[in-house]
């Protein structure tokens, strides 16, 4: 054996003699500079953290006694601490510098180590660079086996959290007894239930739940699709929270509205994927990325029985349910004489015609009616014979044109 290598088994045995002194080292570095790693409240992570800083140093000096040799699977006790910091939820950056901070140690010992041996340049030099090469060696192969051990656990921990909590989320809305902390929220405060989907409605729904200052509750649903509830003591006006969803481009949110307590906790999401059944569909005469139920409540009921819709329809409608271009323009004067109170300026601002159009229009499509009529039953009838038709238009296109929002 040349000297060199004699000098590296040394600096081993060094590693070997002083483990006690480091692994306490450790521990206090590990104490002050990485909080979160003593705030994790199991037994089990912490026994296996003690345990684990133990063969980090059996690894280092058996890379520096056998010229870099690693070993061929991560020691047993490095396995349990990244399991454990796994299951406990604990981030993979949190034991990754865990290990930096013990390397740090471990190098400084050796470099002041060599620094006492007297050594002339060259050879201290040389040593220097082959210690390194084995550190390397040593800590590259330790957490790159803990990394992907964390990983794996850390994916299938989430799928299982993930899966228990769809299946708790489904006994509460089913009326069965779930509890507030198995939950972990609050069922007993006022709600707004949101169905997201397309492009990362979970970050859009948490904005909101910032932004509003309320507790959130997220459940995977179908596909890229999600549920969620957001929780308050008490909301200010449903119009103002509703605007603090504002999703990116191609993520859509279907909102329940504002309702209390454990059954307000299933309405609102009642509520919420009828909506999103309405924005699916295509059903809306402009696409919106925020559709809220209070505003299609109308046309949900509607299509929950299209027999009896396209009865009232006809029946209120009587010749303005003809598909003629005359007739179309009737029902949305209609429509929008309705929508601004009966206030002919601004249904014509609505329409972008003059005044006296609507008007004009009013008393043809009165005259239709047959003169004396209720304009709130009529405007009913106008959106359910306008939903109708876009149902049927949605069905005919079906299969053809697609639609780009995945269905929930």
């Amino acid at each position: 054996m040349d000297q060199t290598s004699l000098a590296l088994r040394r600096l081993g045995g060094v590693l070997r003699e002083r483990a006690i002194e480091i692994a306490k080292a450790t521990e206090l570095r590990v104490h002050d500079e990485l909080f979160d790693y003593y705030q994790v409240p199991s037994p089990d992570f912490q026994a296996a953290g003690y345990a684990a800083v133990a063969d980090v140093l059996a690894c280092a000096w058996t890379a520096l006694e056998d010229g870099g040799h690693v070993p061929d699977r991560l020691p047993p006790h490095l396995i349990d601490e990244a399991l454990n910091a796994a299951r406990n939820d604990v981030p993979w950056e949190v034991l990754d510098r865990s290990y930096h901070l013990t390397h740090e140690i471990i190098w400084d010992t050796l470099v002041l180590e060599l620094a006492s041996w007297k050594l002339s340049r060259p050879a201290h030099t040389l040593l220097l660079q082959l210690t390194a090469k084995c550190m390397f060696r040593c800590f590259d192969f330790l957490t790159t086996a803990a990394g992907r051990v964390h990983a794996t656990e850390r994916a299938g921990w989430i799928d299982r959290r993930q899966k228990r909590l769809v299946e708790l989320v489904t006994d509460a809305l089913d009326g069965l007894a779930v509890s507030d902390a198995e939950l972990g929220y609050g069922t007993h405060q006022h709600h707004i239930a949101v169905v997201g989907w397309g492009r990362d409605p979970q970050s859009a729904i948490a904005r909101a739940a910032r932004t509003l200052r309320a507790e959130l509750l997220v459940v995977p649903s179908t596909g890229s699709s999600v549920w969620a509830w957001l929780g308050r003591a008490r909301f200010g006006p449903y119009d103002e929270l509703a605007r603090a969803f504002a999703p990116e481009a191609k993520t859509y949110l279907a909102l329940g509205a504002l309702e209390h307590g454990r059954s307000g906790f299933a309405a609102s999401h009642q509520q919420a994927q009828f909506a999103s059944s309405i924005a699916v569909r295509q059903l809306l005469a402009a696409p919106r990325s925020v559709i809220r139920y209070p505003d299609v409540a109308v046309e949900t009921l509607t299509l929950a029985d299209e027999t009896r819709a396209r009865i009232f329809a006809a029946h209120v409608l009587g010749p303005l349910a003809g598909d003629d271009a005359q007739h179309v323009k009737l029902r949305e004067t209609l429509r929008a004489y309705s929508q601004a109170d009966q206030n002919v300026a601004v249904a014509a601002r609505a329409l972008g015609v003059a005044e006296r159009t609507v008007r004009h229009r009013m008393r043809g499509a009165i005259d239709r009616l047959g003169g004396a009529v209720a304009l709130h039953e009529v405007a009913l009838a106008v959106r359910v014979f306008d939903a109708l038709e876009a149902q049927n238009g949605h069905r005919s296109t079906a299969g053809v044109e697609g639609t780009t929002s995945e269905a929930v």
